[in-house]
């Protein structure tokens, strides 16, 4: 049986501050039952890396990174081609990892990432963006259109690299995702809404009692090994040194 190659994807971990101020939340969602790869799990938004990620245009409104070293750098890969040789494609392909979370987060859950012409955070969205959203989802139009009609730009510095995953070889399905985590601005959190289609419900809940509701024996709240060995971790996680 031919081995499937692993195709690039992104997990982005939204988290925010709990109501005692001590501990964390982290933004889940519920995938639809009738979905035939992870049906009725609780995951992290993303997925994978498609070609608009890494197309020139989308690079060119990407903010948070100098070249392709630093991008390098931060995912722990080693980059051996110098600058006289180096392949755009692998460029475009290694910074797409960020766009593609800012994408798939917008769709998924109407989260948009991005800055103004100002350089500032967008915190006020008006009904034509839901418009936009529609249309990125049905491949009507790409992010990037987006971006450049409204002057915005993906903000991609707001992305820290957390971790990186490799669906087993015997799986029908693979990926080599690569997990960053986010604290979201508070002003976002009212743009908040599912892609139906594809999600059930968006939680916001504390990682402990994830791994809790998770050890039930009532089946209801499924989890894979990427998301029970992330939420560990972010049980114990700073959160403040994502301020």
């Amino acid at each position: 049986m031919k081995e499937i190659k692993p195709a690039p994807a992104t997990t982005v971990m939204i988290v925010r501050n709990a109501n005692d101020n001590i501990t964390l939340e982290v933004l889940m969602t519920r995938r639809q039952p009738y979905l035939k790869f992870l049906g009725d799990h609780y995951v992290f938004p993303g997925g994978r890396v498609e070609k608009q990620d890494y197309s020139q245009a989308s690079i060119k409104r990407l903010i948070g990174f100098n070249d392709l070293d630093e991008a390098c750098r931060i995912l722990n890969l080693k980059n051996n081609l110098d600058n006289n040789t180096r392949d755009i494609k692998e460029v475009r392909s290694i910074l797409g990892y960020w766009i593609a979370g800012i994408r798939e987060l917008f769709e998924e859950t109407g989260i948009l990432l991005a800055y103004d012409c100002d350089n500032k955070i967008l915190i006020e969205m008006n009904r034509k963006f839901n418009q936009y959203r529609s249309q990125i989802i049905k491949d009507e139009i790409e992010m990037t259109e987006m971006m450049e009609k409204e002057d915005l730009y993906y903000a991609g510095d707001r992305f820290f690299y957390y971790n990186h995953f490799i669906t087993p070889k015997f799986s029908p399905k693979r990926f080599d995702t690569r997990f960053f985590i986010c604290k979201l601005p508070k002003e976002l959190e009212q743009y908040i809404n599912p892609h139906e289609k594809e999600i059930s419900e968006i939680i916001w809940i504390r990682p402990r009692d994830a791994l809790k509701m998770c050890n039930k024996k009532d089946g209801n709240f499924k989890l894979i090994f990427p998301q029970i060995v992330s939420l560990k971790d972010l049980d114990a996680f700073d959160i403040n040194l994502l301020d």
